[in-house]
Parts: C-alpha cells; structure tokens; sequence
C-alpha cells in the first residue's frame, strides 16, 4: 500500500561525507540517490524553496520477513544542483508522536510539505490516532515550521484537521494529503485512497475547513496518493 515512489532500491554508489549543520553529505552516482540498504526511502515529496530542491520521504524499517510497513519516521533531501548528485540528507526530521500528542507511533506514511503565503511551511501527515474509537484511525495532522528541516511544532494541537470524524464524519481511510495554494490565495486539499479520493478548501490559516468535503467521481483507475498542481494555468 505504501511502496509508491522508492528512491532508494537499487545498487548505486553512496558517500557520506559527514554532518552538514545537523545532516550528512550524500554524494550519489545517479538514481537512486540513497542506496547502501541503510535508508529506505518511500513516498518521496519534493517542494522548491528559493534555490533549494526539497524532497520528503518516509522511511521503511521493515526487516527481511516481515510484510509490513514499519515507518516510524519521515527525513529529507535536500539540493541546489540536482546535476551535481550532491544531496544533503537529514533522517529523522520528524516523528508521528512528537508532531503531535494525540497520534500513535510508527505509521509515518506519505506527508507533503507546502509554503504558505506567510511564508511559513506546512507539513500534512497521515498518522493514527492513539485514542480514537473510528473505525479506521488514520488522520491527517498539520505541523508548522519556518523551515522544511523543522523544527516541527502542531499547527493544530486540538487534534487532527481531517479523520472519519471531523470536520465531517466519513468511511474512507484519510490518508496521502496533497495541498495546492493557489496564486489568488486559496487553499486545497486533497486525499484518500483505495479508490476513495475527497477533496475540500481550507482557510488561509492552513488548518481549518473552508468548505464541505467533496466526493471525487470518476477517477478510473485512482488508488492513493492523489497530487494536486498547476502549471501554466492548468491543475
């Protein structure tokens, strides 16, 4: 379910170089950037700040045996010259019990990182919660930084922005955010998976419903992981 987007499976040279301001230089051969079996990467999420390339991922500890996701965390790569192959690489920037103090460990499944216009950074992250009596208790929590390398702190501390309870009750397994701010303001979200997506407008504080949730219809062939941008004018 959560094997979409590996980074980091085949045989390709890697070199840490040692710490740079908290993480280590990676210097890759090519695709995929990490691959000496010590960091697996999932879900990859890039956003671009400035000069600098950013891309999210999970990370799967699952050993030999085990079928399973065991994600118990999400960490960073960052660039200024993706040609170069010279990553920074920053494990462990966040943890689903130390963003927020409703969530269970483990299950750091696909999150996305955004900018709003205050210029501050969004993290949407799909977590469970710890004391929830949902049938299904994935939601999706926000956290905030002024950095994509965190620290990290709840934007909404009252709980989770979106699970089968608020804003609205639903059925689906509220996972894989995806969050547009459009050029006139407006923010989107979207999620959902096993063929279930939803969608609804935020308010410009980055965490409170705008508007109902939308059933999305006529996706063929949607699973997870919906992704939502604009490009010259066209989502």
């Amino acid at each position: 379910m959560k094997s979409i987007g590996w980074l980091a499976m085949a045989p390709a040279l890697l070199l840490l170089t040692g710490p740079a301001a908290g993480g280590q230089t990676v210097q890759s051969a090519g695709n995929p950037i990490l691959a000496d079996g010590r960091y697996y990467t999932t879900d990859p999420a890039p956003v671009v700040d400035g000069d600098t390339l950013y891309i999210l991922a999970g990370r799967d500890e699952a050993p030999d045996g085990v079928n399973d996701f065991i994600m118990n965390e999400w960490q960073l790569l960052s660039t200024q010259d993706p040609a170069s192959r010279r990553w920074r690489h920053d494990p462990g920037i966040a943890r689903p019990e130390r963003l927020f103090a409703w969530a269970s460990p483990g299950r750091a499944y696909a999150g996305q990182i955004v900018k709003a216009r205050n210029g501050r950074f969004y993290f949407y992250a799909p977590v469970e919660e710890r004391n929830s009596d949902a049938r299904d208790r994935f939601a999706i929590g926000v956290a905030v930084s002024d950095s994509p390398r965190g620290p990290w702190k709840d934007a909404h501390p009252a709980g989770p922005i979106i699970s089968q309870r608020v804003p609205e009750s639903n059925d689906i397994q509220n996972i894989d955010p995806t969050v547009l701010v459009d050029e006139d303001g407006r923010v989107f979200i979207y999620w959902g998976t096993f063929g279930r997506l939803r969608g609804m407008e935020l308010a410009s504080d980055m965490v409170s419903a705008k508007g109902p949730e939308q059933v999305i219809e006529g996706l063929t062939g949607f699973f997870e992981a919906p992704w939502i941008m604009k490009r010259k004018g066209v989502y």
